[in-house]
């Protein structure tokens, strides 16, 4: 099944159960370019991101870190 979270408000919140660590999150667009990077955010289970400024579309979230390859389809509305 496929994920994704659609966003009215520019605040996507992420949520990995049972992660604790540094992650670094990319933002990339249809076109396949990296919008937004976080690098070495302080992660625990849940995080909020504030993607306000990108124009309304979809985007691709990608988080990663030890153990951690994690994908998820954002659509800003």
């Amino acid at each position: 099944p496929e994920k994704f979270q659609q966003i009215d408000t520019g605040r996507v919140n992420l949520h990995i159960d049972q992660y604790v660590g540094k992650v670094t999150i990319q933002i990339i667009d249809i076109n396949g370019r990296v919008v937004s990077k976080f690098k070495n955010e302080e992660f625990n289970n849940l995080k909020t991101i504030d993607l306000s400024r990108l124009q309304k579309g979809v985007y691709i979230l990608k988080a990663n870190g030890d153990n951690l390859d994690f994908t998820e389809k954002i659509i800003l509305n």
